[in-house]
């Protein structure tokens, strides 16, 4: 009987979870008011109006320059609607980029100036319900964009501009483009609240995700990767720079080619999870099921990325010689570069505020995914041995792991650890002033340890040699700048990375028995 009684509960709990999905995707409420939201009103109407009559404006002064010259062959006229194709994408790409992050934001910080945020989840709305309704409210939108742009298209499949099947598969790129767009504005209007900041700051992000996205894409593609002409790393199809063209590329996954639109849509899809259970996060207390699944989610996602990069990387690596560089270095150096982003998050801790920022301790590996301050530094070196390992899988054919990687590995880690000590040890002075003032003083802290003593090397090198008379090279910045160990022989590199473990240590030895005492005279306090 009990048997029987297993298989009933285990029944009636798949269907309410079906049930459950049903009600977040298909029956949101927020996303029918979002969407009928958008489209009141005479705005929407005259927005749609201006963005078809524009595109359809540059199609003719496009095909009227064609019909002026009569003397071109049939090849040259082909050409001429490729490049028409083109722009009509990248005209689309630059307004899914203006339109996207600008809806995202407005979606989130509408409930913010109504003050309607509190009463929305008090009421049985849960984080996961909310998130979703706003982001497939801000998609639809977005993809009302796409489909507006089909017609104009279609022309450049008359007239033999390009197949449908490269317009069918760019648009799909786009999407993901615009997807990518709406999703890194959803974190940052939850953590602004206010409209002005959360636009700046989504289109500022989406600059950097551009120039992240398209300056290894490029590089690669002019180093010639693969073994086939039409063959790109799988994170290619990424950079809104190549969308026009995308489609017509495959990538290669264990040995066989694929199109370049899988390893896309996967990735994407990694990338909006992130987003969408970061806003969440945000949202929740310490300890929360959205603060689990971003952790793990963020995991998935660099051993993904550090994969992808790392197998991009394997033709250039194989020509790396000893002493100019460590393709698993550098592969993990840039690839955990957007932990930057989080860092501030993950290092720092105030007296004041949420159970999110109370100072717990400073490693607790159990509580590796709860999203408290003791959990940050377990996290942080989670973090760094899947970016570790991702590289690996992706340069495992690059040859031999020499003691030199091992270096600047070992370089690469300590720089993190003294960045988070450094975040560890800029909350004290702000123990009480909040969680906001220790970021911002971990900010100015990291450009005064960074930037400011590679500028200042810098500037005196070029007195030197303006002193001299004769141009040297950069050799001042080369020795005494800890931080910059990559190419340095094996024993400049030690000593190096040996100053940036003693920073690192010291850092965090001081922080850590301030924050004791600070502690401790607020437990005697109570």
């Amino acid at each position: 009987m009990s048997g029987f009684g297993d298989a009933s509960s285990e029944a009636h709990g798949a269907t309410n979870w079906i049930a459950e999905q049903r009600r977040i995707y298909f029956d949101n409420a927020i996303l029918v008011r979002e969407f009928r939201t958008q489209l009141r009103g005479i705005k929407a109407p005259l927005l749609l109006t201006f963005y078809g009559g524009l595109l359809t404006l540059i199609a003719c002064v496009f095909y009227w320059g064609i019909s002026l010259t009569n003397e071109q062959s049939v090849a040259q006229i082909q050409d001429a609607l490729k490049i028409f194709f083109n722009v009509i994408v990248y005209m689309l790409e630059f307004m899914v980029a203006l339109i996207a992050p600008a809806l995202a934001s407005a979606t989130i910080v509408s409930e913010y100036s109504r003050q309607s945020i509190d009463l929305l989840f008090s009421s049985p709305v849960g984080t996961k319900y909310f998130v979703i309704g706003k982001a497939v409210a801000s998609f639809r939108y977005v993809l009302l964009l796409l489909v507006l742009t089909i017609p104009i298209s279609a022309m450049c499949v008359v007239m033999g501009g390009a197949t449908w099947k490269d317009v069918l598969l760019t648009y799909v790129f786009v999407m993901v483009h615009g997807v990518i767009y709406m999703a890194i504005a959803l974190p940052i209007a939850v953590m602004t609240g206010k409209a002005v900041p959360a636009v700046l700051w989504s289109y500022m992000a989406g600059g950097l995700y551009f120039l992240i996205s398209t300056i290894p894409t490029m590089a690669v593609a002019f180093s010639g990767f693969g073994r086939g002409v039409l063959t790109m790393p799988p994170f290619a199809g990424l950079s809104p720079a190549i969308a026009p063209m995308a489609g017509q590329y495959g990538t290669e996954l264990f040995g066989q080619v694929v199109p370049l639109v899988v390893p896309t849509l996967v990735i994407a899809g990694l990338f909006l999870r992130l987003m969408m259970v970061g806003t969440g996060s945000i949202l929740t207390q310490a300890g929360s099921k959205e603060c689990c699944n971003l952790r793990v989610t963020s995991l998935l996602t660099l051993l993904f990325g550090t994969w992808a990069i790392g197998l991009a990387s394997v033709p250039w690596a194989t020509g790396v010689t000893k002493g100019t560089g460590s393709p698993w270095a550098t592969v993990v150096f840039w690839c955990c570069i957007p932990l930057v982003f989080g860092l501030p998050y993950l290092s720092t801790w105030s007296g004041s505020g949420s159970l999110k920022s109370w100072p717990n301790g400073w490693w607790n590996l159990k509580l590796v995914l709860r999203g408290t301050p003791a959990s940050g530094l377990p996290f942080l070196a989670a973090c760094m041995a899947v970016a570790t390992l991702g590289a690996g899988l992706g340069l495992a054919g690059s040859g031999s792991f020499s003691v030199l990687d091992l270096l600047y590995l070992l370089g690469v880690w300590s720089t993190w650890f003294f960045v988070w000590a450094l975040g560890w040890l800029c909350s004290v002075p702000v123990f009480r002033a909040g969680h906001e003032s220790a970021r911002r003083l971990l900010a100015m802290s990291l450009f005064l340890t960074t930037m400011v003593p590679l500028f200042a090397l810098s500037v005196l090198e070029g007195v030197l040699n303006i002193g001299s008379g004769t141009y040297t090279p950069p050799l001042l910045v080369a020795r005494f700048y800890p931080f910059s160990f990559f190419g340095d022989p094996i024993d400049r590199a030690c000593v190096k990375v040996g100053v940036i473990v003693v920073l690192g240590v010291g850092v965090f030895i001081l922080s850590e028995l301030k924050r004791k005492k600070l502690v401790a005279s607020l437990r005697g306090q109570l």
